[in-house]
């Protein structure tokens, strides 16, 4: 049975020994392979479904037979929002904005949570030096429903100061604003502000850890 309890503590674990060891950004493919690895740890190899270096919309990984079906993301965050990038819609022969929407909310939903693992690089300043600075990374299990192109969403054209068509933004509906970025293949990004996942009574928040940048630097060839 998936406990979210008990995979939080265990993927949380991961995610710092990850960090100390090879002190990179922890990325996409990485994090699911991470997350997979935590499911074998609490005894759900048998019940995890998961293709390997799978690039399209939609669900990752599912567990218990369906029962859980995650989207995993990696994404920024800073005190105000949490961006997150989606599918490519060029890849899946989406061309006009109403495919696109229809295609979001649709069978490009067949999953029950965005599993995001998002990060946050503390800046340094003339009187905090890099070494002491944070890489701080946060959790969550966010409803699919939560992030919805269609609805009462609006959505506008946007265009580069030279006139060239750029793709297409949408208004702040719930405390979701989404962008199709043209020169991405057409890739949807949707931004979520920090004070709605907080508040959000179905979003579970599994775990925040802070990772110190000297700690980082000194088990890695390179800063990333």
């Amino acid at each position: 049975m998936f406990i979210v309890e008990e995979f939080a503590r265990e993927f949380k674990i991961l995610v710092h020994e990850h960090s100390l060891i090879y002190g990179t950004k922890i990325t996409d493919l990485t994090l699911e392979t991470l997350i997979v690895m935590t499911l074998e740890r609490i005894g759900l190899a048998d019940q995890t479904e998961w293709e390997e270096g799978g690039h399209g919309a939609g669900m990752d990984i599912s567990v218990e037979e369906g029962k859980w079906r995650f989207s995993v993301k990696s994404g920024t965050e800073n005190r105000k929002r949490l961006s997150i990038s989606s599918f490519r819609t060029e890849s899946e022969g989406l061309e006009t904005i109403d495919a696109k929407i229809a295609y979001f909310d649709g069978a490009g939903k067949n999953f029950t949570h965005y599993l995001v693992l998002s990060r946050q690089d503390q800046a340094p300043t003339k009187k905090r030096p890099k070494e002491e600075c944070t890489r701080t990374y946060r959790c969550r299990l966010i409803p699919a429903d939560l992030v919805r192109a269609g609805g009462n969403r609006e959505w506008t054209k946007t265009y580069t100061k030279k006139g060239t068509f750029s793709g297409f933004v949408s208004n702040l509906v719930d405390g979701v604003k989404m962008v199709v970025a043209k020169k991405m293949s057409s890739q949807f990004w949707f931004n979520i502000q920090v004070p709605v996942l907080d508040s959000h009574p179905d979003v579970v928040e599994l775990f925040k850890v802070e990772i110190p940048f000297r700690d980082l630097r000194t088990r890695s060839f390179r800063m990333v």
